[in-house]
């Protein structure tokens, strides 16, 4: 059983916590490729279906294979600096990566994600 003085702390921790989809919808575009990965490899951006694609490619050379990367985020949250870091690692390898930033919530579901990333996909 707990002490009266946690049910306090959970109380006020539930009223004074900031609630994450207030954030989710306050969210910009997502964020452009970092300079250091647009340094070190081609980078080119562009729309489809309103939502926004980068390639990541090699320098110089002609990418040997290609994957189209979904950054993760359970649909609330834009790709982080560690998905740049493992997409700049892929590309050193020789990939192309297709990095694909659809839309979060509450604004867009996984309905919407489907043919955007179906499209980046062909």
């Amino acid at each position: 059983m707990s002490s009266l003085r946690m049910h306090v702390i959970a109380a006020f921790l539930r009223l004074t916590e900031k609630r994450r989809t207030d954030t989710v919808a306050a969210s910009k575009e997502p964020p452009r490729p970092p300079a250091k990965l647009v340094r070190r490899h081609d980078v080119t951006s562009r729309r489809i279906g309103g939502f926004e694609c980068h390639t990541v490619s090699p320098r110089g050379r002609r990418a040997e294979r290609a994957v189209v990367y979904l950054h993760g985020g359970a649909y609330i949250n834009h790709i982080v600096p560690q998905h740049w870091q493992l997409i700049s690692q892929l590309a050193d390898a020789g990939v192309r990566v297709e990095v694909a930033h659809y839309g979060l919530a509450p604004k867009y579901t996984y309905r919407d994600a489907y043919p955007f990333v179906t499209a980046v996909y062909r």
